[in-house]
């Protein structure tokens, strides 16, 4: 029994048959059109360039998508280096002197776990999370909340993280009333 020949998916939808002995991401295509289809946008574009996406994979990408991730690797470039900055160690260092002052300890602002716990479950402090980027570079405390590895997670619609160890949770609940 023969296995299915993959068909180029831009040929077919011009009413021709030609066999796929590539694939744009998860698009088979045949030699004509493996560089002339935009692997981001799916657009057929004559002028296309190769774009390093993380230093190993390559996406071959139009003249638009390109310009559009080199706009956003130069603001992962300036948020990484903002996050690196004394102004943003500044910040969170008084987040952290003001939770300690209404809490007694340094607490997420969202389910109230310190920071200690959150060390003991995640091998890591509270995140510094931007609750607005009006002031971006020059944050106010009002414009950061401390949360923990688990809340920050969730912020950002990421799987919650692994524990370390076994961590009891009823401890912790108590601890919260």
């Amino acid at each position: 029994m023969e296995s299915e020949v993959p068909l180029c998916k831009v040929c077919w939808r011009d009413g021709i048959a030609a066999q796929a002995y590539w694939y744009l991401s998860t698009i088979p295509v045949c030699d004509q059109h493996h560089s002339s289809v935009c692997a981001r946008c799916r657009r057929r574009s004559s002028a296309w360039h190769v774009q390093e996406l993380d230093g190993e994979s390559f996406i071959f990408a139009c003249n638009e998508c390109c310009e559009q991730i080199e706009r956003q690797a130069a603001r992962r470039a300036a948020y990484s280096q903002h996050l690196g900055s004394k102004e943003w160690w500044k910040t969170k260092k008084a987040l952290r002197r003001e939770s300690r002052r209404e809490h007694g300890s340094v607490v997420c602002s969202r389910c109230g776990m310190t920071e200690f716990d959150n060390k003991q479950l995640y091998g890591e402090g509270l995140h510094g999370h931007h609750a607005t980027y009006e002031r971006f570079g020059q944050e106010k405390t009002e414009d950061v909340e401390l949360l923990c590895s688990r809340c920050h997670a969730w912020e950002h619609g990421r799987p919650s993280p692994k524990p370390l160890r076994n961590y009891d949770h009823e401890r912790f609940r108590n601890a919260m009333h």
